[in-house]
């Protein structure tokens, strides 16, 4: 008996199948079998089966055997499992705004394209004809043609997606210089045997792929397919796959070695046929998606599958910006720079949030002394918006204290003036300082004042009261909900009382666990750049 997988129908049992009736009789079972140790061929040969294909990184053979015999491999010692190689479909077409969604164009500007990232499109193939895309090889493992040209359209499509040229017409894809590697595993109605994919798989292993995309399902647990896509995880290949059409997750998204994917319209609400579950690890833009198709045309196209090709561009975005980084790291990026929707954190619908290339990629190696630091985020998102620079190429210095100057510096470029012209100078102790126009433009657009007459005081340092009373002299014109926040340290009495309480309950200072604030303490470079993240949003305009 042979046992049909289906993406849109529940699990179907049937003797034979039109597609496969002409090579096997309908009594003989396919089968996968998974050897505990080395592969022993005599096994099968001995039970009259048919060997259809052996696997060159995992110890497993795909067989056709005589229903009467399966029994016999049973209670072999040597088998550690025995499954039907089950069919696989497609994530089917349910019906570019997504580029923009995911911040794709960021990396472009940066000149991360994918290049030189490798990526295994396991699916019906890829239009080796079409002008939008680029092949650089591939495989086919379907039992009617050697050809990896797609006859279905559906790998075409997640070929668009993740790397259609970057031309003067058709789509653009996330990441275009990418390297398409085209593995047919599915036939022209989007259906496949369990061991098409895990030839897919093992070839890709061979040939050392960086991402693996399967935009493809089983409803039905395998072993076998388990064991495959664990070993390319194994061999520092990322795995990504589609969740699923039908609410339900499906395999090999359920796997932890697999990134599964679901799908979002550009609403950013979860789709209404995405898959969800606790295994979603994140989402990506999958409603009316427009990538290329058959015969040099184009094609919108809703799906899971749709998402899991945005993700596994997005990851070639991430593997060449990082190419120091090992894949788990690179998974890590992944999730940690999504941007969370839904639920707090981690949830059954969206995962850890919106895949994104965002601005902590950018940085994400360019100072060596911040790994671990509780601002890191903070500095790289200020290094990003240029407002803050490091201390040498290669250190931020977050614990260092700020200099009055820098903090002139900051503002100055927080608040695009640095174009402004300044008629008089005010200050006698700046002369011919690094940061003496930053300075003037500073005290002459009312963001700071002197330390007495004609003086600034460029290198003396900034404590936090100081910078609490400057941020309100920025943020003055903001309605303050009164949260009735108070600290140890601090009374009404004191010459910056307000500016602090204010601050603090607008959200931009926090004090410490202790309760206090400690005004007079030197405020450090960490600081400034948590504190500068706070407040954007209130003077990016």
């Amino acid at each position: 008996m042979r046992k049909v997988v289906s993406i849109f129908v529940i699990l179907i049992y049937i003797f034979s199948t039109n597609l496969y009736s002409h090579e096997y009789e309908p009594y003989d079972d396919r089968l996968l079998v998974v050897f505990k140790d080395e592969v022993d061929r005599s096994i099968i040969e001995n039970l009259n089966g048919k060997i259809v294909s052996e696997f060159e990184n995992i110890p497993m053979l795909s067989v056709i055997i005589p229903s009467s015999r399966t029994k016999y491999l049973m209670n072999n010692s040597a088998i550690e499992a025995i499954e039907y190689d089950n069919i696989v479909e497609i994530k089917g077409q349910v019906i570019d705004w997504g580029i923009e969604r995911i911040n794709a164009n960021r990396a472009w500007n940066l000149g991360y394209t994918g290049k030189g990232v490798k990526i295994a499109i396991i699916d019906t193939g890829v239009d080796k004809n079409h002008e939008d895309i680029k092949i650089l090889g591939g495989a086919s493992f379907v039992d009617y043609t050697s050809s990896y040209n797609d006859d279905n359209g559906h790998g075409t499509h997640i070929a668009g997606i993740i790397g259609a040229k970057n031309n003067d017409f058709g789509v653009v894809g996330v990441a275009p210089d990418s390297e398409i590697y085209a593995v047919k595993a599915l036939n022209s109605d989007g259906i496949g045997y369990i061991s098409h994919i895990i030839a897919g798989i093992d070839w890709a292993i061979t040939n050392k792929m960086d991402i693996i995309n399967l935009s493809l399902g089983s409803n039905t647990h395998s072993l076998a397919l388990k064991s495959a896509v664990d070993r390319a995880y194994d061999n520092g290949i990322l795995v990504v796959a589609a969740a699923g059409n039908e609410r339900v997750i499906t395999y090999p998204a359920m796997y932890d070695s697999v990134i599964a994917v679901s799908a979002i319209d550009s609403l950013n609400n979860i789709a209404s046929f995405s898959a969800i579950g606790r295994e979603i690890e994140v989402s990506a833009p999958g409603v009316s998606i427009l990538s290329t198709h058959l015969n040099n045309k184009y094609k919108k196209l809703s799906g899971t599958s749709m998402a899991s090709g945005y993700v596994t561009g997005n990851i070639a975005l991430l593997i060449e910006a990082n190419r120091n980084s090992s894949h788990k790291e690179i998974r890590s990026l992944l999730t940690n720079n999504a941007i969370d929707l839904g639920l707090a954190g981690r949830d059954e619908m969206y995962g850890y949030g919106l895949v994104q290339f965002p601005y902590l990629v950018m940085n994400i190696n360019k100072f060596m002394d911040i790994g671990g630091h509780w601002a890191k985020d903070d500095i790289l998102w200020t290094s990003d918006k240029g407002l803050m620079i490091g201390t040498t190429n290669k250190t931020f210095s977050p614990n260092e204290p700020l200099t009055r100057a820098q903090a002139a510096t900051i503002f100055v470029r927080a608040l695009n003036l640095e174009n402004s012209r300044v008629e008089t100078s005010y200050f006698n102790d700046i002369g011919n300082h690094w940061a003496k126009n930053s300075i003037e433009i500073a005290y002459s657009n009312g963001l700071m004042v002197g330390m007495g007459e004609g003086i600034f005081s460029p290198n003396t340092l900034v404590t936090r009261e100081q910078m609490a009373v400057i941020l309100e002299r920025i943020l003055n014109h903001e309605k303050i909900e009164h949260k009735n926040i108070t600290f140890k340290d601090i009374d009404k009495n004191r010459w910056s009382y307000t500016s602090i309480i204010r601050m603090a309950n607008l959200g931009i200072f926090a004090g410490y666990q202790d309760g206090t604030f400690r005004p007079i303490e030197a405020l450090t470079r960490a600081q400034m750049a948590a504190l500068m993240r706070r407040i954007y949003r209130y003077i990016e305009n």
